[in-house]
């Protein structure tokens, strides 16, 4: 800390605006690790976007405004975070930056997911397909995007009633995820397709659950669980979905202490985490799922 001030004391001097915004973000990146998302907010909306503004440097602004934006979503200020995601993009649309675009709309997805508006992010996400074929002729899309999409899209049509749709994509992602999950190789090798991995299996296990097909559930939900405890980031996103849908399929398989269990967990990180109103759902799907 004492050489970060002393390093941003010299930028200030320089009148380097560049250094001190490259301070800020990597101040506000070690803040989010740790979980204090007031300090994230506080580097974004004190430090970052006066400076961009100061500067009219619309781009960086735009970053920023997207960064807050995911910041927002992951502590449950799902208005501001829509809102902030919204002042990005409108500053993406006038330098037509697709990948930008397509970023702000991924976090829109995921943003408008929490607050289960899957015709939202059905729409936010179709949007994104459709900009595929552009962004991958420039070669600037890797794959790894691309099976996020997927994903997402899997997870909107199930969540809208369309099977045939969500098996489509999920045969999608199984193309582009087969030669990891063929390879028997040591999981930590893969270690940039954990967001993917859980995804698949998750959306996995809700068709095989649709399907009656509950041992088989049970396995893709737990691997989606290992998946998602891996992909720490977006854990506040998959962890509580995951843990009440395998308490659904225990319960019907008989396993109630092993549905409690794991709701229970999931209300211990909640908990732990600040998310009030994850936590309250939690308590609201322990009392309909098992009783408890």
């Amino acid at each position: 800390l004492e050489n970060h001030n002393k390093g941003l004391k010299i930028a200030k001097e320089m009148g380097n605006d560049s250094l001190q915004l490259g301070a800020y973000y990597r101040s506000l990146r070690i803040a989010s690790t740790f979980g204090y998302t007031d300090v994230v907010n506080y580097f974004y909306k004190e430090k970052c976007i006066p400076l961009t503004r100061a500067n009219h440097n619309l781009r960086e602004e735009a970053t920023a405004y997207n960064g807050l934006g995911y910041n927002c979503c992951a502590c449950e200020d799902f208005d501001n975070a829509n809102a902030y995601f919204n002042k990005g993009l409108i500053i993406y649309y006038q330098f037509k930056d697709i990948n930008f675009i397509m970023e702000t709309l991924y976090n829109m997805t995921i943003n408008a997911i929490m607050v289960e508006d899957y015709r939202s992010a059905n729409s936010y996400v179709t949007t994104c397909l459709y900009a595929v074929e552009n962004i991958r002729k420039d070669g600037r899309l890797g794959i790894f995007h691309i099976t996020k999409l997927y994903g997402f899209k899997a997870l909107c049509c199930y969540y809208l009633g369309n099977q045939y749709m969500t098996n489509t994509y999920l045969t999608y992602m199984k193309r582009m995820l087969d030669y990891i999950l063929d390879s028997g190789e040591d999981v930590e090798n893969y270690n940039f397709w954990y967001d993917e991995l859980f995804m698949y299996f998750y959306v996995q296990g809700l068709t095989l659950k649709n399907g009656e097909l509950y041992e088989r559930a049970e396995e893709s939900l737990q691997k989606a669980l290992f998946y998602c405890e891996k992909a720490q980031a977006n854990k506040f996103f998959t962890y509580a979905r995951c843990q009440i849908e395998l308490a659904r399929i225990f319960m019907i398989l008989g396993k109630k202490k092993k549905a409690v269990d794991s709701l229970k967990s999931a209300i211990e990180y909640a908990t732990n985490q600040g998310l009030k109103k994850q936590r309250l759902k939690l308590l609201l799907s322990l009392r309909e799922i098992t009783g408890e």
